[in-house]
């Protein structure tokens, strides 16, 4: 639930700012890709770390 809540605030903002020229649509497009592969980063991270705790 915490991650639906974020990804509405924060897909909002996205608008919000766009709406509002502050940052073209390529910006914002190009931070929201960037976020989402440092977010599939980060996962496939803990994912390796725990699969090298189970090895042991």
């Amino acid at each position: 639930m915490k991650r639906l809540w974020m990804t509405l605030f924060f897909v909002g903002l996205g608008f919000w700012i766009g709406s509002n020229r502050w940052l073209p649509l390529w910006g914002i497009i190009a931070l929201a890709v960037l976020g989402a592969v440092l977010w599939g980063w980060g996962a496939w991270l803990e994912h390796r770390e725990r699969a090298d705790h189970d090895e042991r």
